[in-house]
């Protein structure tokens, strides 16, 4: 698995848009805060509305190629993942990665 880089960003933003998803993440971010909520009760919360918008949207090629190109999988590989694997994935992306920053780059792109 490779970490998150500025083009990884980009990719993102571009999802974010197309999906109108982040404002959603933000609300899901600010009451899991306030509620004390788990970083893993947070990272499960977020994969269910990415499955969610994307099954809407018809953008789960896109969370497909993202999350095989940062994890060096084919796309194909990451559409049949188990939920525990894909539940890992999300968590090891967590651990090798400052999500703050990276997410506080994110937002900046989409003002």
């Amino acid at each position: 698995m490779r970490k998150l880089e500025f083009q990884d960003a980009f990719t993102v933003s571009r999802f974010l848009k197309k999906t109108k998803l982040a404002n959603e993440l933000k609300r899901l971010y600010q009451e899991g805060a306030k509620e004390g909520a788990s970083v893993e009760t947070l990272g499960t919360d977020a994969i269910f509305a990415i499955l969610d918008v994307a099954a809407d949207t018809g953008t789960e090629d896109m969370v497909y190629e993202f999350l095989g190109d940062i994890a060096e999988k084919k796309p194909e590989e990451i559409r049949h993942l188990s939920f525990k694997e894909l539940k890992e994935l999300f968590s090891d992306i967590g651990k090798e990665n400052d999500l703050s920053d990276f997410f506080k780059l994110v937002s900046r792109q989409m003002k």
